[in-house]
């Protein structure tokens, strides 16, 4: 995925990967190999919680070039995967051509990523653009203008990376500019409303990478789901938290992530619509959560315009609702 972008630039396979936001390991002695290394971590039990974007702790891939590439384990275990990740690379970044064995999602969150099938075809994307890479296709990567460019990865595998000596004969990834992400309404009669934009899967049925935009005043109210899920900030101020008095005010880079059942809030509180990317670990389902208890949810319906419903707090409980 882009992160062995990263690996291209320095020449060198992966270093241990950590626990989430855990402090950069100490330098180890190269091993050389002919084959892609995976890099391995323990896998951690899924629990709630949140890192704003100032506090995200980046880890060198290359100790010895700590101003390179950086990764921020967002959750899963890199050696087996699936795994959810923030990627940093500063300006002018080239990765070379490069292939991973696993198919990825990757979402720009900041700065000018520059994604293509070979290094003379690269698109330049802003936050909010996305694109999907097949496992074993070769693709390039690069970091343009002067700011560092940060992604949300998904990948649906292990982590690894091998340089690519030629470009594949085909190349099915798909790229999408942030003005042509095709949103859809939660509800078909609140056009104005939340937005929705399925990336990958089918939030009706299973495990899905979706997109989320909110409106300015948005507020979903106290409520649970069902499946744990993660979530990063694309744009915007996006406040989350365990209760809807005092929730954090989480900015661009910012990510958390949500066990299933455990109540929580969301809003949208800042003078921008916020945009999400998210990753549900199970079917998409909602419940508004009373004084008496949890309120009725129901299971998503799937097809075009949105599989998910959004709602107000303080009015009725929102009927599929928005995660977050």
């Amino acid at each position: 995925m882009t992160l062995s972008l990263v690996l291209l630039a320095c020449g060198k396979s992966p270093p241990e990967l950590l626990e989430p936001d855990a402090p950069p390991p100490e330098p180890e002695a190269e091993v050389a190999s002919a084959e892609p290394e995976v890099a391995s971590a323990p896998p951690a039990a899924f629990a709630s919680r949140m890192v704003a974007a100032g506090d995200v702790a980046w880890n060198p891939l290359d100790p010895s070039a700590p101003e390179g590439p950086a990764l921020a384990i967002v959750s899963g275990d890199p050696a087996v995967g699936p795994v959810q990740a923030l990627m940093k690379f500063p300006p002018g970044y080239e990765s070379g051509l490069h292939t991973h064995t696993a198919d990825y999602t990757a979402v720009v969150l900041q700065g000018g990523a520059a994604h293509g099938a070979t290094e003379d075809t690269l698109t330049v994307l802003g936050p909010g653009a996305w694109w999907t890479q097949p496992g074993g296709e070769s693709h390039a990567d690069s970091c343009t203008g002067e700011a560092d460019c940060i992604l949300y990865i998904g990948l649906d595998g292990p982590l690894d990376m091998a340089p690519a000596q030629a470009s594949s004969p085909e190349n099915t990834m798909t790229v999408t500019a942030a003005a042509d992400v095709a949103w859809g309404p939660l509800m078909p009669e609140a056009p104005d409303g939340p937005q929705l934009a399925v990336l990958s899967g089918n939030p009706a049925e299973g495990s899905s990478r979706l997109m989320m935009q909110f409106p300015t005043g948005y507020a979903s109210g106290l409520h649970t789901h069902t499946a744990d899920y993660t979530a990063a900030v694309v744009s915007g101020t996006h406040g989350h938290g365990a209760a809807t008095d005092g929730l954090t005010a989480l900015a661009s880079g910012s990510h958390w992530t949500q066990a299933g059942g455990e109540a929580h809030a969301d809003a949208c509180d800042g003078g921008d619509p916020c945009t999400i990317v998210l990753e549900l670990h199970g079917p998409m389902d909602f419940a508004l959560v009373t004084e008496q208890g949890a309120g009725d949810g129901a299971a998503p319906e799937g097809g075009e315009g949105g599989p998910e419903k959004g709602g107000k707090a303080g009015g009725k409980a929102p009927h599929k609702g928005a995660p977050g």
